[in-house]
């Protein structure tokens, strides 16, 4: 019965939403405050069917309703509550309707901001360019992914969620990707819909980046909980393997930071206007291809969903005839639209300017390696990225230093620089002593780790004292955030030590000036699982136990799949990392072991991003509020009420 009516619910929302698409545009040409006063009831009727359809299948899965056809594939009653809900969304039909729930909920809260900043007109079109890609999204899902298909007959029991997912962090990874990768269509109405009626102005710009900054904090927090979730879960000793559905997450934090940046050089100097706007398109455009590459199966990776041409073939069209219709009107628009404010150098535009372009030749590196293998015979390598990636990450880390000293407004670089040579003198040296370290392999990878680690130590330390100063306080907070993130990543790949130890019990090895001794393994059964459990004391070199290490082996009936559990020991700012191996016919056992220098640096340094966003949006919502009393008595600038 619920089930029904989540069903029936969904198929009804596919109606309103057309009704959300072309009903308002139709009443605006008499009324345009009528026509915003629809779509905003509209919009607020189709989130109340979206989350009782949403509910109703979640129903289904904590009672193990195997009737329907989602249910048997990915669930089952033996496993425990928390991975029957992460089922919900560990497939592919779950996860597109969480995904059309949360542009719903996007799409509903949008429609009640901007009063005072775009006229009625504006906020109308824009809300029936976001109701018409819902549209979209909810026509793929009834023709191609209904996650309400029942089968003919109904079995005792299912099949279970898939192992990997069987992690507490698939409870918020997930959810917060979607919240990232679907709030930038939020930036592409409002880029199309300016692009619509021929004029962006500063205030649109400010509007547009309380609204970019959202997601772009969702998504940062959810590329760093997917890298820690694959370092640990995965058992591969890595946090980042340049994986198709990892360089699709990648892409829209990439073009969705450009777009940040750009609009900040606009609001303050009137430069990158055209920038703006195109990267609002580039933005949500790269989030539709990373679902085409997730969704589509055209490349095999891990964290993909099953393949499925139809469903490719229709997530292509689309973002291919998106991409069409709004490069087009950017082309119509964009000359009568242009600044008058050029890029003057040296200025804190013209470095924004130059890391746009890098941002963008990353992003293009990206699709490239990513789409690769569907048209070539080969798979690009790791290399391929490191290659031609690290090189121009490395001269943003430098040109995010020496931004640090410059000012939007022109002035002589060297005067700025000659009065701050602490921070730069502080990397310099670090460049130096490790330049000389002769353990140190002096080849190309490692060269550009010593300068990242360098040149990550002066971005640091520079945006730590403009933040005590006070300047710009969410942006230093994201420049400190990345530059710590770059220490850890660069240290990790300069420093790590793999090995492989074979051991039988009460057997013991040495290990990175550590020794392992294998005291027992022990098989256990669980619910859904059976599992081998190696106890491994590690001790330093006085004798003396620093952890005690239990990596495992899971056996999953249902799926037949054999994973790996890693176990990991964290020393001061490094982990000792261990996985359990197989076999050999002497009874002894492989065990993978890492040793990886400040590796926790990353996920902190990603965390600090995450966390600049929401002081980005906490400090604007602190200025709405205060502009909003300073207009109730006096005539206060428009572009400061939502």
């Amino acid at each position: 019965m619920i089930v029904d009516l989540g069903h029936s619910m969904l198929l009804a929302a596919f109606i309103v939403a057309a009704v959300g698409t072309i009903v308002p545009l139709m009443i605006a040409r008499r009324s345009t405050l009528l026509s915003l006063r629809f779509a905003q009831i509209n919009g607020s009727f189709l989130l109340f069917l979206l989350l009782g359809s949403f509910l109703s299948l979640a129903y289904a899965f904590m009672t193990s309703d195997f009737s329907l056809k989602i249910v048997t594939l990915n669930s089952e009653a033996s496993e425990p509550l928390i991975y029957r809900l992460v089922a919900l969304w560990g497939n592919h039909e779950g996860a597109l309707l969480l995904w059309i729930v949360t542009l719903t909920l996007y799409v509903v809260l949008f429609s009640f901001s901007g009063r005072g900043i775009a006229t009625h007109q504006d906020r109308t079109r824009m809300l029936a360019i976001s109701s018409a890609i819902l549209w979209v999204f909810l026509l793929f899902m009834l023709w191609t992914s209904n996650p309400f298909e029942t089968l003919k007959v109904t079995p005792h029991k299912g099949l279970g969620l898939n192992p990997i997912l069987q992690d507490p962090s698939m409870t918020f990874h997930p959810p917060s990707l979607y919240f990232g990768y679907i709030g930038f269509v939020i930036p592409f109405a409002m880029g199309v819909g300016f692009l619509w009626r021929g004029h962006f102005k500063k205030e649109h710009a400010h509007w547009m980046r309380l609204w970019t900054l959202i997601p772009w904090s969702f998504l940062t927090f959810g590329v760093t909980a997917g890298s820690l979730w694959a370092y640990y879960e995965l058992g591969w000793g890595g946090w980042w393997s340049w994986d198709p559905v990892e360089n699709a997450s990648l892409l829209p934090w990439l073009a969705s930071t450009a777009l940040l940046h750009a609009i900040g050089s606009y609001r303050r100097t009137g430069s990158l206007k055209l920038w703006c706007l195109f990267l609002s398109l580039i933005t949500y455009l790269s989030s539709l291809l990373g679902t085409y590459i997730t969704r589509s199966g055209v490349v095999a990776s891990v964290h993909g969903f099953a393949k499925d041409e139809q469903r490719g073939l229709y997530l292509l069209s689309f973002t291919a005839l998106l991409a069409f219709l709004s490069f087009l009107l950017f082309a119509i628009r964009a000359y009568r639209m242009r600044s008058n404010s050029a890029v003057i150098y040296p200025t804190l535009s013209s470095f924004v300017t130059l890391n746009i372009y890098g941002f963008l030749f990353v992003s293009l590196v990206l699709i490239i390696g990513t789409l690769y293998p569907v048209f070539g015979e080969a798979t690009v390598t790791e290399s391929f990225f490191n290659t031609s990636i690290n090189p121009i990450a490395l001269a943003a880390l430098f040109l995010m230093g020496l931004a640090t000293f410059v000012k939007w407004k022109p002035a002589p670089l060297w005067p700025l620089l000659r009065t701050r040579l602490l921070p730069l003198n502080i990397g310099l040296l670090v460049i130096a002593i490790l330049m000389y370290q002769e353990t140190l392999e002096k080849n190309a990878e490692n060269l550009i780790g010593i300068f990242a680690l360098g040149f990550s130590l002066w971005v640091l330390i520079a945006s730590a004292m403009a933040w005590v100063k006070k300047r710009a306080h969410s942006m230093m907070l994201a420049h400190i955030g990345f530059a710590i993130c770059v220490i850890g990543m660069s240290s990790d790949a300069l420093f790590q030590e793999e090995g492989t130890l074979w051991l039988g019990a009460g057997e013991s090895d040495t290990f990175a000036g550590y020794t392992f001794v294998l005291e027992n393994i022990q098989q256990n059964e669980a619910s859904n699982y059976i599992n081998e459990v190696a106890t491994i004391g590690v001790f330093n070199f006085k004798g003396e136990t620093v952890a005690t290490l239990k990596p495992e082996t899971r056996l999953y009936g249902t799926k037949g799949a054999l994973v790996s559990k890693t176990a990991i020991a964290q020393r001061y700012w490094a982990h000792l990392y261990v996985v359990l191996g197989p076999m050999l016919e002497t009874g002894q056992r492989s065990i993978r072991v890492f040793y990886h220098p400040l590796v926790m640096l990353i996920w902190l340094g990603g965390g600090l991003m995450s966390l600049a966003g929401g002081v980005g949006l906490l400090g604007y919502l602190r200025r709405r509020s205060s502009y909003n009393e300073v207009r109730a008595s006096s005539n206060a600038p428009r572009f400061l009420r939502v």
